[in-house]
């Protein structure tokens, strides 16, 4: 469905936000597959905030290649290359 959220949202005339639906209420995610809704017409629903991309409710991060989070550590050393240069 990511396709079709694309396609509508580069029309001029949608709203910045937007959802949608076959049923009112329940949004369709751009994750789902456009199979599930072949054939169906589909509503667009202004919406405040942008919809997320999954109905999941998980969190990304990134994998530092350690396995031990406490070690974890988002400061950023200057290598002993850039002082000598």
């Amino acid at each position: 469905m990511s396709v079709v959220y694309d396609w509508v949202g580069s029309l001029n005339l949608t709203p910045k936000h937007f959802s949608l639906s076959v049923l009112p209420g329940k949004p369709i995610y751009p994750d789902e597959t456009i199979v599930r809704f072949s054939g169906m017409t589909l509503s667009m629903i202004e919406q405040d905030e942008p919809l997320p991309l999954s109905s999941c409710d998980y969190e990304i991060s990134f994998y530092d290649g350690t396995d031990e989070p406490e070690l974890f550590d988002d400061t950023i050393v200057e290598s002993s290359l850039s002082e000598e240069g």
